[in-house]
């Protein structure tokens, strides 16, 4: 289905130019105060023009201008259009897509804002003439395929929209969606009631009421006194159909129905929240659009506000319901139960960067997942393997570890050191199924602008490393070094090797082990001393020990050593971390270093 598939802004508030892919079911997600809400207003105000005021411009000496790219205008698409409508835009779809923008120059009303679209005909994107106006009116080609989207903003700012309800705003929006059955099961008797209204209290109504007829004659009367020659009749016009349906409202009535109704804006925060959304699961439970031109944008500023963890998943499903049909949903998020393995590769992360600041939206997990890895399979495993963990899209820095035991015993850890989480120190942590995906997983995130390291065992320098282009297997002399070595440690140790004189399993020692006795060997630890120094300079972190158990003193590898350590860290002070684990201590402050004082002058 026809959806807004990538947009551009120039110049609306914090938006200085910031560009965002879309898609059928897209979250945003970034801290506060970064231009979420500020990227919701611009998708709403190109499809359905707005007043702009100073306060919209972030350069008053500039125009606001915002493009969008509407994929998926094929023919049968154009054919379901009002043939007038179809034909304004036909010359100027290529390849299934449509360009088109919205441009105010200086602040003003909804009807200075012009609208525009690219003509394909001109090749260079800075030349005038790439954009024009159609005579015929672009808006209602553009309404025949997007009507004005529902806006629900965060309840601070909804104030209008719960507390009254009007054709424009979301209440009577959600109102005249979920009861179109209604409409369209009486529209007849409906009609039929409204022209009745109309015939008693139009000034031209065939059966008009006898005292309008009565008020009428009074004041002709009255006006003929004054400026002969003139007459008056009231009109009384009744309203459309699809008006009275936009014009309802929700009655809120507390108990077994036998309380007093309420109105929304006597109602707190959480339960205008609970009704909004509960309208939005109707709308999905009967999201039928079969046949129809129209898909209509449904943007959302936090539905997770006031919610509890099973209502925030219930309308996470009716969301992704509805993207699944008529309507294409966008929403600015604080919560990771948002953010599902499904809908993680379009998710869009926005931040504040740069100078003077401007809202940046980074490249989605897919997008970054092709230009960094060449090989579509590889492509497919990484983002499934970053697309569970959904702490990735609200982190500033991710540290990516190899299992279990990193993502269980680190968080603690850095907890107890620093005093508060890796959460709320805007750091992550991500485990990725293999040594072999490590490498790949850094080049998909630093493509997505987020700071990524990673932390490995001994054996990644000989069996992961080389093969990524890391550490080079013919002419690195530790590599070449630690094979004599381990050589003569397994019959002393019991551990077997492979023929390419690496640890395998089978002997007494499994290879974890084997790696932990090189590591304890002098010889064995003055290279892991110097793979360990060489990794850095890739951003990876590798345990000169041998893996993190032996960095933590633990005796094991298994559930219990772990639950034992788990319950052991979070009785340490900072002191006894540095003290019992600088191992440990040295990686969190590699990861996160600590801020340094400036020094005062002597």
């Amino acid at each position: 289905m026809h959806a807004v598939s990538k947009l551009t802004i120039r110049n609306y508030r914090s938006c200085r130019a910031t560009e965002v892919q879309l898609h059928d079911f897209t979250p945003i997600v970034g801290y506060n105060n970064a231009g979420k809400s500020n990227i919701l207003n611009t998708i709403e105000w190109l499809l359905s023009a707005t007043v702009l005021t100073q306060a919209d411009f972030n350069d008053l000496g500039e125009a606001v201008i915002v493009a969008g790219q509407i994929e998926g205008v094929d023919t049968a698409l154009l054919a379901a259009m009002p043939p007038n409508q179809a034909s304004a835009i036909t010359p100027f779809v290529v390849d299934q897509r449509l360009r088109i923008r919205r441009k105010m120059a200086v602040p003003g009303t909804a009807a200075t804002a012009k609208i525009e679209v690219r003509d394909p005909a001109v090749t260079d994107e800075d030349d005038a003439a790439a954009w024009r106006s159609i005579p015929t009116g672009l808006d209602g080609a553009i309404k025949a395929l997007f009507p004005s989207p529902i806006r629900i903003h965060a309840m601070e700012n909804a104030a209008d929209d719960v507390g009254k309800s009007s054709k424009t705003n979301t209440i009577g929006r959600l109102i005249a969606a979920i009861t179109e059955p209604v409409r369209q099961a009486h529209e007849g008797e409906f009609l039929d009631a409204l022209e009745l209204i109309r015939k008693r209290l139009s000034a031209d109504g065939a059966e008009r009421a006898v005292e309008l007829q009565t008020l009428d004659a009074e004041t002709t009367a009255q006006l003929a006194e004054l400026f002969p020659g003139l007459s008056l009749k009231i009109d009384i016009a009744a309203p459309e159909l699809p008006d009275l349906f936009k014009s309802g409202t929700v009655q809120v009535i507390e108990g077994d129905g036998d309380g007093s109704k309420r109105n929304f804006d006597s109602l707190g925060h959480g339960a205008q929240r609970c009704i909004q959304m509960a309208l939005i699961r109707h709308l999905a439970s009967k999201n039928i659009v079969e046949g129809s031109p129209k898909r209509t944008l449904l943007l959302i500023d936090e539905p997770e506000l006031y919610l509890h963890p099973q209502g925030i998943e219930q309308v996470r499903l009716a969301l992704r319901t509805l993207s699944n049909g008529g309507y294409q949903i966008v929403f600015s998020t604080h919560s990771p139960a948002l953010i599902t393995r499904d809908s993680a590769p379009n998710a869009v992360i926005v931040r504040k960067n740069g100078s003077p600041v401007s809202t940046e939206a980074r490249n989605p997990l897919v997008s970054a997942a092709r230009l960094a890895l060449p090989n579509a399979p590889h492509q497919v495993r990484i983002i499934f393997e970053l697309g569970r963990a959904a702490e990735v899209f609200f982190s500033d820095r991710v540290l990516i570890g190899e299992g279990k035991t990193e993502s269980r015993l680190l968080p603690p850890t850095y907890e107890s050191l620093r005093g508060k989480s890796m959460r709320a120190d805007r750091g992550g942590l991500v485990s990725v199924d293999g040594c072999g995906n490590i490498v790949a997983a850094m080049k998909v995130l630093r493509e997505m602008k987020i700071e990524v390291k990673a932390v490995v065992d001994l054996d990644f320098a000989f069996k992961f490393a080389p093969g990524q282009g890391l550490l080079d297997a013919a002419t690195d002399p530790d590599l070449a070094a630690a094979r004599p070595i381990l050589a003569r440690l397994a019959p002393v140790a019991g551990f077997l090797l492979e023929t390419d004189g690496l640890p395998k399993k089978g002997g007494t020692l499994t290879p974890a082990e084997a790696w932990s006795v090189f590591a304890a060997d002098p010889d064995g630890a003055a290279i892991a001393a110097n793979l360990h120094t060489k990794l850095l300079g890739h951003d990876i972190w590798l345990w000169p020990m041998g893996t993190i158990e032996d960095a933590l003193g633990s005796s094991g590898k298994g559930e219990q050593a772990i639950q034992r350590l788990e319950l052991d860290l979070p009785t340490k002070t900072p002191a006894d971390i540095r003290s019992d684990l600088p191992a440990i201590t040295a990686l969190i402050d590699w990861f996160s270093p600590l801020p340094t004082c400036p020094t005062t002058p002597p």
